[in-house]
């Protein structure tokens, strides 16, 4: 078993804290992390316990990504600076804008998405489309069709459970990898690179195998000194290399 020393290092090395005042720290979550404790199981790990515990840093939290969503996450350090960011998250202020790779290369060149969201009861830890829900206001500008895949930067006003996801899936354009809402597999080389020759001796691994969703930039007025300010996080390793090889080894056309 490891000791809490050697623990609190293991969890240190999972997180980059890209900035950091008196007022907010700004986080790149990986993948496979909660953004804050589980409610059934407080022990996963989650970004909120290990800044509070292995950063020594007293946080509240602002906002939330999925789980296996990668990316920017905010949290501020003050009652003061936590009221006032959440202000402009609930009067949607902030500009978050993701990466995503979903399924189909038909997609429009650029669209919103304004269906209203809700909870699938038929489904458990589903959203769905649904005119009774809430309101949900999503942009998206196509950048790449890489083979079978689009490429796109979502824009989000507000911030439904699993919106993007739900949106996209609902015209028909999924996350490439996506268990809830689209495919639960990973993506594999052999998908899309003629004459792939498989090893006998070892089974192919997939490129990616975890949502393909990334939290990209995160625009917000600062708490205390109020100038705008924008943060952005470059695409984690897997993600960069399945899209290097989608471009060397797919077919591809560039909006």
């Amino acid at each position: 078993l490891l000791s809490l020393n050697s623990m609190s290092k293991y969890f240190k090395k999972l997180l980059s804290i890209i900035y950091e005042d008196e007022d907010i720290v700004v986080v790149e979550k990986p993948a496979t992390i909660l953004s804050i404790p589980d409610r059934f199981d407080t022990d996963l790990p989650n970004v909120y316990n290990i800044l509070q515990s292995s950063f020594k840093i007293e946080v509240f939290p602002v906002h939330r990504l999925d789980r296996d969503t990668s990316g920017i996450i905010l949290f501020a350090k003050n009652k003061e600076a936590h009221a006032h960011l959440c202000k402009q998250f609930e009067e949607r202020t902030v500009n978050k804008n993701y990466f995503a790779l979903v399924q189909g290369n038909n997609l429009p060149a650029q669209g919103i998405i304004e269906d209203r969201i809700g909870l699938d009861k038929n489904k458990a830890g589903r959203m769905k489309i649904d005119p009774n829900g809430k309101n949900a206001f999503t942009e998206y500008h196509l950048l790449d069709t890489l083979d079978k895949f689009s490429a796109v930067s979502v824009k989000i006003k507000t911030g439904r459970t699993h919106q993007i996801r739900v949106h996209f899936s609902s015209i028909g354009y999924p996350l490439a990898i996506d268990p809830l809402y689209g495919n639960p597999n990973g993506i594999y080389l052999s998908s899309f690179k003629s004459r792939y020759n498989q090893s006998k001796k070892k089974e192919e691994r997939p490129i990616m195998n975890r949502l393909t969703l990334h939290a990209a930039k995160l625009s917000i007025v600062h708490p205390k000194k109020l100038d705008q300010i924008e943060f952005s996080s470059e695409l984690p390793k897997d993600f960069a290399v399945l899209i290097k090889l989608l471009k060397k080894y797919g077919n591809i056309s560039i909006s």
